[in-house]
């Protein structure tokens, strides 16, 4: 059985058959009528106790619902009390469409939708390949509807090129769209509440484009404080010696470590859960056991203290969910000793 406190290793939901799908959600805990909105789940191999049974938590909701104190420590939960973070793999072969998510504001209003703030880390692109966040400050904000409609948005979208390494932070409001050969890790706040404002003309009747929402969400002009993004997207030190902190924010943090061989590093017990995505080199939790590649583990609040080694020279990216103190992202409970 899952015995708190405990860590668990969430993996990807399957993509549909026959669909082309341009996300795999890494670490998941959504409501239930959204397909496969919650992550599958099994023991970090090396820290389930001895009286881990089959029949134990298969799902990350499962594990969190048998100890949610463990689980959520000081966290600030999601909505229905669900995990805090929301965690994916954005592969774009085409344009995505052009989006917005909603405030706190707007969901207290409309029960059915849900805050939503997100960031987008660049981990590969095709040559030229852009992204669009934020609209030109000289659109008039009684302009925008005739732009979604038109398509003309398209020429007031702020156009960035993609860089490897680049981190974009999306608070609910901006309008913004991930372009066509990105492949980008996004970490958010754990709601699925996506108004689209225009999609590239694709006619497509499955695609519902959502003017009346879209218009209302969305921030334009100095509302959107384009400065203060780029500054909150820029690298910063991190708490963690050996670590660089990608993005804070209100709701988390982002930090990345590039380790080398024999390099460990060790989790402990932290304000808030965390959710380590091994985006490459080989690791194992407990020699001899090797980790599956890109494995993904959500890491409880009060977690027993456990260490991954490094096997092959790889990168992990740790995403904090913010407490309610905001101690959990000045010490989020995780610590890299690198091998002599």
């Amino acid at each position: 059985m899952f015995a708190p406190p405990q860590c668990a290793q969430s993996q990807c939901a399957p993509s549909r058959e026959a669909q082309p799908v341009a996300e795999a959600w890494l670490a998941a805990d959504l409501p239930d009528s959204i397909p496969g909105g919650i992550s599958p789940a099994q023991p970090l191999p090396g820290t389930a106790p001895a009286t881990h049974r089959p029949d134990s938590p298969s799902t990350l909701r499962d594990a969190l619902e048998s100890a949610p104190a463990d689980w959520m420590g000081d966290a600030i939960p999601g909505p229905e009390g669900r995990f805090p973070l929301l965690v994916k793999i954005l592969d774009a072969a085409e344009n995505l469409s052009v989006q917005v998510h909603p405030d706190e504001d707007y969901a207290h209003r409309h029960p059915a939708a849900h805050m939503k703030s997100e960031a987008w880390i660049v981990l590969r692109h095709d040559d030229h390949a852009e992204l669009y966040r934020g609209l030109d400050p000289d659109l008039p904000r009684h302009a925008l509807r005739a732009a979604m409609e038109s398509g003309s948005i398209l020429q007031s979208l702020i156009r960035v090129p993609a860089r490897v390494g680049d981190t974009h932070w999306l608070p609910s409001g901006i309008c913004h769209a991930l372009g066509a050969g990105i492949t980008a890790l996004e970490v958010q706040t754990p709601s699925d509440t996506t108004f689209r404002a225009w999609d590239w003309d694709r006619q497509d009747p499955t695609r519902e484009l959502h003017y009346d929402q879209a218009e209302a969400c969305t921030l334009t002009g100095e509302a959107q404080r384009l400065t203060e993004l780029a500054r909150l997207s820029q690298p910063r030190q991190s708490p963690v010696a050996g670590a660089q902190r990608l993005v804070e924010t209100p709701f988390f943090s982002v930090d990345r470590i590039d380790a080398c061989h024999a390099d460990t590093i060790e989790i402990g017990p932290a304000r808030a859960p965390r959710v380590l995505w091994l985006w490459s080199g080989e690791w194992s939790s407990a020699a001899p056991t090797r980790l599956p590649s890109s494995a993904t583990i959500a890491v409880a609040a009060c977690t027993r203290p456990f260490r991954l080694t490094c096997q092959a020279a790889g990168t992990v990216f740790i995403s904090t969910a913010a407490s309610r103190s905001g101690d959990s992202l000045r010490s989020p409970g995780f610590a890299l000793e690198r091998a002599r």
